[in-house]
């Protein structure tokens, strides 16, 4: 039995799931990349260009960018003399660097750059790539 999964369907499903659920539910980063039509690490880093940008409510120099509640995938923290961008590894950087085969420390921070400001117009933002069991630290 075949199930045809929609576009829109499959989308959705990212979004509930994150990236790490959703390239283990489909077996591979590659199948992941095949059926998001991937080419490039801008094509991954666009399926995000929807985040709900939303203030935090527990620190008013905290802006939020998620789906749900309680799971960020980034974070600026205008408090530091330069704003800092907090990007949520397991959700945004690991498949830059595992699948896309992209630098941590070089390529990913400046990919991230040129997406959050074509994206969100974010400017002058230094990415900090982060763990999520880190994510209480940083709120």
């Amino acid at each position: 039995m075949k199930i045809l999964i929609t576009e829109n369907r499959i989308e959705n499903t990212l979004k509930k799931m994150g990236t790490i659920k959703m390239v283990k539910m489909l077996g591979s980063g590659e199948n992941f990349r095949k059926i998001f039509n991937l080419e490039t690490p801008m094509d991954f880093l666009n399926l995000f260009n929807d985040l709900d940008v939303v203030q935090s409510e527990k620190d008013e120099n905290l802006t939020l960018f998620r789906y749900k509640e309680g799971h960020n995938y980034m974070v600026i923290d205008k408090t530091l003399e330069n704003n800092r961008l907090f990007v949520n590894y397991a959700d945004l950087v690991w498949f830059l660097e595992d699948v896309f085969e992209l630098n941590y420390r070089e390529e990913c921070p400046q990919m991230i750059s040129k997406w959050a400001e074509e994206t969100y117009n974010i400017t002058n933002a230094e990415p900090i790539l982060y763990t999520t069991r880190h994510n209480s630290k940083i709120l």
